[in-house]
């Protein structure tokens, strides 16, 4: 409810993770870790902005969420 309220997405989905990791694929029988699982939200974040139109609105979010979280904000990542 939150991205279609926010962005206007006709379609949203949920990701749900765990640390156990999965049974088959490149990462069996591998656990998943905090730096795993921050990728995953890093490139879901950058698709949301690489569909929305309101680029003025990724912004707002983008800065309020430096606001609410610094220590992200500090991260000299991509």
């Amino acid at each position: 409810m939150v991205m279609w309220r926010e962005f206007s997405l006709v379609n949203s989905f949920t990701c749900e993770a765990s640390f156990a990791g999965p049974t088959y694929g490149s990462h069996a029988n591998c656990h998943f870790n905090t730096d795993m699982l921050e990728s995953i939200g890093k490139s879901f974040c950058k698709t949301m902005f690489d569909i929305t139109d309101s680029r003025d609105r990724v912004k707002k979010v983008l800065q309020d969420l430096q606001i609410r979280y610094p220590v992200n904000a500090k991260k000299n990542d991509d």
